[in-house]
């Protein structure tokens, strides 16, 4: 099975959030909002998680080094994918980057450092 079927299943198992309204005498289901969802909702607090899906379609890779994601994927990501899975892969994905560029740059300070003196 591919990733994306495997994320869309994911997704499809979370469950609903229960919602007492007394105030209606009724109880609602929430299910977990997709990020195109997401993106109308927060849309004025500038909330978009746009980048995250391109993040992954763009970078996500398997071993082999082989794109995991089709550009024709991301409405799949968008719409039927648990968004704070992207979020939190996004969000790693960019601590190991600064992560990545700090080691370099501490790298460069100290092969700099002996032959300054």
């Amino acid at each position: 099975m591919s990733v994306i079927n495997n994320a869309i299943k994911h997704f499809q198992k979370q469950e609903r959030k229960e919602i007492e309204v007394p105030e209606w005498e009724t109880t609602l289901y929430l299910p977990p909002m997709n990020l195109e969802e997401r993106n109308r909702v927060y849309d004025d607090q500038n909330l978009k998680h746009d980048l995250a899906v391109e993040y992954l379609v763009l970078k996500a890779q398997n071993k082999e080094g082989q794109n995991v994601f089709a550009p024709a994927d991301a409405f799949k990501l968008q719409n039927s994918v648990d968004p704070e899975i992207i979020n939190k892969i996004f969000i790693l994905g960019q601590k190991v980057e600064e992560i990545e560029k700090k080691s370099k740059d501490s790298e460069k300070i100290n092969i700099s450092l002996p032959n300054s003196k």
